[in-house]
């Protein structure tokens, strides 16, 4: 149990997004809970596990309830942006474990991972395939082992006519 007493978790779990109600998934935060508890309780510490949330109305009280003793934060972009390209890269673990639910998309061969805050105008998205590249940087040498669990859709850009409105951005 020592190792994941010194393992990091970034759990995040998106229902609720800006573009609105045909956006939304019902399960993501509820399941983003459950992984945090299986962490929890496989000894990983609840101050090293960051929670990036997007529950819907109707499950807000409920993650809230079952998160109290843990950091909470919005998966918008910039607080995604910055757990990862600030906080993350300042620490170290044995384990670096990070999570993700919610809406995904393929664009050519790059897998790209919806915010919370995307719109049908402005579809902000992580690319996923940055994220892992940057992970096997020097950036995240703090964490020498890493595992990245997705749970998201794959569906493909071009046949949801999202080619010229997606969004790209490299991480440092």
């Amino acid at each position: 149990m020592k190792a994941a007493a010194r393992s990091m978790a970034v759990v995040v779990g998106i229902e609720q997004y800006q573009a609105g109600e045909p956006w939304r998934l019902t399960g993501p935060a509820l399941d983003a809970c459950r992984f945090i508890h299986w962490l929890t309780r496989r000894g990983v510490p609840p101050d090293r596990i960051t929670a990036l949330l997007s529950p819907l109305p109707e499950n807000a009280e409920s993650v809230a309830e079952k998160l109290q003793s843990y950091r909470v934060l919005n998966a918008d972009r910039a607080t995604v942006i910055k757990v990862i390209t600030q906080d993350l890269p300042g620490q170290a673990s044995d384990l670096l474990i990070v999570y993700w639910g919610g809406h995904g998309v393929m664009d050519g061969d790059t897998r790209r991972l919806i915010y919370a805050d995307a719109t049908t105008q402005n579809k902000w998205n992580l690319n996923l395939s940055e994220l892992l590249k940057c992970m096997r940087s020097h950036t995240f040498a703090g964490h020498p082992r890493q595992i990245v669990l997705v749970d998201a859709c794959q569906n493909l850009v071009s046949q949801l006519g999202w080619e010229i409105s997606m969004p790209d951005e490299k991480l440092a």
